[in-house]
């Protein structure tokens, strides 16, 4: 059976940002009769082609998750600043180098790789990347009026994503200064993200 998650499909051609993403791969401006949300798109590439949508809710109700023990991930990118950090689009590549390293205690990625919904399966979802929360914090209005048509709450609190700065801090989404490194271990909600 084909899956069109977790992958660019071209798909997202027919998207725009702060669409809602349906089960079947489609995407609307708002709400459509037997269809099934289940992201909104924050994310689009330069050619169009290729977009990353985010999960309609938080993983089990906004509660607080930390990303992981310190320590330097082996084979994940380290990013310095924010603007070089806000380049890494790669979510469901981040989210296997660290389920892959899990002996750190990375419990964030495992919630997300088990995450689904109506039409997709167990490892589809991802930690989304600095870069797509970037693209977060510069369309938040237009994607959180898109969480206020599927019928959820906009994003209001801080959000981990899979970029790692260093050892002991990742990149993260910051409902108020946008991104920003933190420690790893401080807890934040998680929201999963699909590639496609």
């Amino acid at each position: 059976e084909y899956n069109p998650w977790g992958k660019c499909t071209a798909i997202a051609a027919n998207c725009a940002i702060g669409d809602i993403l349906f089960s079947d791969g489609t995407c609307s401006t708002d709400v459509v009769d037997g269809k099934t949300a289940i992201a909104v798109v924050v994310y689009k590439s330069d050619d169009g082609k290729c977009g990353q949508a985010l999960a309609l809710k938080s993983i089990n109700n906004d509660r607080a998750y930390n990303f992981g023990k310190s320590g330097d991930i082996p084979d994940l990118p380290n990013y310095d600043t924010s603007l070089t950090a806000s380049q890494d689009f790669a979510s469901c590549e981040n989210t296997k180098i660290i389920l892959a390293h899990d002996y750190l205690g990375h419990d964030v990625t495992r919630y997300v790789h088990e995450y689904t919904t109506t039409g997709t399966a167990v490892g589809d979802w991802c930690l989304p990347a600095a870069g797509v929360l970037n693209s977060l914090s510069n369309n938040i209005d237009i994607i959180n009026a898109g969480y206020t048509k599927a019928g959820e709450s906009a994003i209001t609190k801080d959000l981990t994503s899979s970029t790692e700065k260093d050892a002991k801090y990742v990149w993260i989404y910051s409902s108020l200064s946008g991104i920003k490194a933190a420690y790893k271990y401080d807890g934040r909600p998680l929201r999963a993200v699909l590639e496609f």
